[in-house]
């Protein structure tokens, strides 16, 4: 049976037609466990259960970036441990937030039209920040 990993450090790997992929960090793949245990010794991947039962403050110590489909905001989204992971996934065009951040909204109870326009705000201004 397959198990989710995340990729923590980018890997090579080979698809059935024989050609090499990298796979970059943050990407979720299914794998046999025996197949995945290689790379997780390497620090390479990361089962995903452990990612699904962290707390914030353990995922912004964790040094992961986790890729997200939003329904809200129609697009992929990162969610990212810091912000030097963040600075990395920005650079491949994703819209970043930080564990600080889930933090922050999280506190509060944003309605759906509200998160949408602070998302605008993150994309018109790259980098920006949610502090309160």
């Amino acid at each position: 049976m397959k198990a989710a990993f995340v990729v923590k450090k980018e890997i090579k790997a080979r698809g059935k037609d024989g050609e090499v992929a990298l796979i970059a960090p943050g990407k979720i793949i299914s794998l046999e466990p025996e197949k995945a245990e290689t790379f997780v010794r390497a620090g390479k991947l990361k089962p995903l259960s452990l990612i699904e039962n962290m707390t914030l403050e353990q995922f912004g110590k964790s040094h992961l970036a986790i890729k997200v489909e939003s329904s809200i905001l129609n697009e992929v989204i990162c969610f990212a441990s810091n912000e030097s992971v963040a600075e990395e996934v920005r650079k491949e065009g994703f819209t970043c937030y930080t564990a600080r951040e889930l933090e922050v909204l999280t506190r509060k109870e944003i309605q759906p039209e509200e998160l949408k326009r602070l998302h605008e705000i993150k994309l018109i201004f790259p980098g920006s920040k949610i502090i309160q």
